[in-house]
């Protein structure tokens, strides 16, 4: 029988894929009103957060929205964007640097969970901070909105359930752990007087 620490390494490396692969090919995990109208993914806040503020270069947020853009293209069977004309096809012209600050756990959650993504090798407690961040202010959100009457703006999508439990699942230590808890105790002999 395979040791914890194996198992643990092989569940946490392909957790860890997975959610890339979920992050980066922009699955939608939740839908929010931010600068350019409706994000649904994480790189979409993150995205438009960095071209509002320009403190990034904008090779880089086209780098990190590519494989996404190229995904819902293959999905819908559309022209893919140019390059040069991504922040165009995601509506990130003109976004300004101002800030809703309500939303400040969705957007500092999808920077974490982008951030998480991008250093999958081992993305571990980045991720799964993120994760936890975004599902906290989504449901901050909704309980605002039922408790002062007001239309919902925020709602949530079952892989952001998944995207949470693969962020888990990528903890190797974590992970460890829980195998251990599942496996029966060794019982002492008692020795014979």
């Amino acid at each position: 029988m395979a040791s914890a620490k194996k198992w643990a390494g092989i569940i946490s490396y392909i957790a860890g894929r997975l959610y890339f692969y979920l992050i980066i090919f922009q699955i939608p995990l939740f839908s929010v009103p931010c600068k350019r109208g409706v994000c649904t993914t994480p790189i979409q806040v993150t995205a438009g957060h960095l071209i509002g503020t320009a403190k990034w270069p904008a090779v880089f947020v086209k780098a990190t929205l590519y494989p996404g853009a190229i995904f819902e293209c293959l999905l819908f069977k559309t022209e893919v964007p140019t390059f040069n004309g991504l922040l165009h096809a995601y509506n990130m012209t003109a976004l300004d640097e101002t800030f809703d600050v309500q939303r400040i756990e969705i957007l500092v959650g999808s920077i974490l969970s982008v951030f998480g993504a991008l250093t999958s090798i081992r993305p571990g407690r980045t991720s799964m901070l993120g994760s936890s961040l975004i599902t906290w202010g989504i449901l901050r959100e909704t309980l605002y909105a039922v408790y002062a009457r007001r239309r919902l703006e925020v709602f949530t999508f079952p892989t952001l359930v998944v995207a949470t439990l693969l962020a888990f699942l990528s903890i190797k230590s974590d992970m460890r752990y829980l195998i251990r808890s599942f496996r029966p105790r060794r019982q002492k002999k008692e020795k014979k007087a």
